[in-house]
């Protein structure tokens, strides 16, 4: 029992030093993790753009009300697509879609981000005319 814990913490701690290196002719989860990686960076600018929108916006209680409510549907309507796109009859998705369904996720899920993003900015635009 005391070799399995040990390999065990050998793993987990040789596994937390590695750094990934994202390019494109790297393993499995290397891609998996560099999406992840995307998608966090496309939705701390999301969050970004939504708070300077507030700002720009925040006389309007009305407005602020109603913004409120669409980033809320929004996201649910982002996990509602994101589960259309990735139908896996079973429920299994690494069956259906594999190793790279971490990959083609965040990718999608990135994806979707980045159009709200740019739609929010619009709105932050459109707020300075």
């Amino acid at each position: 029992m005391k070799k399995i814990t040990t390999i065990a913490m050998t793993l987990l701690l040789s596994t937390s030093l590695y750094a990934i290196e994202c390019k494109e002719d790297g393993t499995q989860i290397e891609m998996n993790q560099c999406a992840y990686e995307d998608f966090q960076k496309a939705d701390k600018e999301l969050n970004s753009v939504y708070k300077e929108l507030r700002a720009k916006k925040k006389e309007d209680e009305t407005y602020l009300k109603n913004l409120k409510t669409s980033q809320r549907a929004w996201i649910k309507f982002r996990d509602a697509e994101l589960e259309t796109i990735f139908s896996c009859e079973g429920g299994d998705t690494r069956m259906c879609f594999g190793s790279m369904y971490g990959l083609l996720f965040n990718n999608a899920k990135t994806e979707l981000t980045q159009q709200r993003v740019e739609q929010l900015k619009k709105y932050v635009k459109d707020s300075e005319l």
